[in-house]
């Protein structure tokens, strides 16, 4: 098996013909992002890692 970035797989799936959302970090950054049929990509910087762990702690603290 080869290893791929994240960069690699999202343009390969979509390349593929797949249209889909996902989710990754680079360690200090939190993306969204959207890959439609139609060529169009949208990328979105949601929250620093700090952030989103804070968040998941906070929730198994309330369960």
């Amino acid at each position: 098996m080869t290893d791929k970035t994240c960069n690699q797989f999202i343009n390969e799936m979509h390349a593929a013909g797949f249209s889909f959302t996902y989710r990754a970090t680079n360690g200090t950054q939190v993306f969204t992002g959207e890959k439609k049929a139609n060529g169009e990509s949208e990328v979105k910087a949601v929250k620093t890692v700090a952030q989103s762990r804070a968040e998941i702690k906070q929730l198994f603290k309330q369960g």
